[in-house]
């Protein structure tokens, strides 16, 4: 089902491209193929089916602990509108870096938008948009709960949270890497044989 072979899926998602832009701490552990080629396979099977083109991963303890603390941290940003007016502001100043140093200009994902399942299809729409828009740092992923579960999970009990965005490069890599452990072990097998399967 994946993109076994780096070449495009059926998404136009490629695997090696996703695994060149995954955060540099994850690429040098020998994490990013492996994380990439699951990613890869989740976005097909949900354009296969019709639903919005974003990996779904059930939203499990280790992923609740990581999106608490970037919370706590101080490094997440709560709604579509909040995420991109922060991405915008640091545009600006992503592009002075830029014309000094062109190694910049390189696709990197250090921005992470959170979805929850609930949404319309038109909000979706809104966050393809914005991850087709920063593109060259920003990514999505879509946690299997609704807004109720998400924005308690991070921003507490009677919360809600359609859309958050994880705002730090090492917050991210930090809940990229909770993905990683999950398919790298067990977590794998009882993701594909029950989505909603918690740790």
């Amino acid at each position: 089902m994946g993109d076994q072979g780096g070449g495009h899926s059926r998404s136009g998602l490629t695997r090696e491209a996703l695994a060149g832009a995954m955060p540099r701490s994850l690429i040098a552990e020998g994490r990013a193929e492996r994380l990439a080629l699951d990613w890869v396979a989740r976005v097909d099977r949900a354009v296969a089916e019709g639903e919005p083109a974003f990996p779904r991963y059930p939203l499990c303890a280790g992923l609740r602990v990581a999106l608490f603390e970037a919370r706590r941290a101080r490094r997440v940003v709560r709604g579509l509108e909040g995420a991109e007016g922060a991405l915008g502001t640091q545009e600006r100043g992503l592009a002075q870096a830029a014309a000094t140093r062109p190694e910049a200009n390189r696709r990197r994902i250090s921005r992470l938008l959170v979805v929850s399942a609930d949404g319309s299809a038109r909000f979706y729409r809104g966050v393809d948009r914005l991850r087709h828009r920063y593109a060259a740092r920003l990514e999505a992923v879509l946690v299997e709960c609704d807004e109720i579960e998400l924005g308690g999970a991070v921003f507490g009990d009677g919360c809600r949270a359609r859309a958050l965005m994880i705002d730090h490069k090492e917050a991210v890599a930090r809940f990229l890497g909770v993905l990683d452990e999950r398919i790298g072990g067990a977590g794998s097998r009882e993701d594909a044989a029950s989505p909603s399967t918690a740790d």
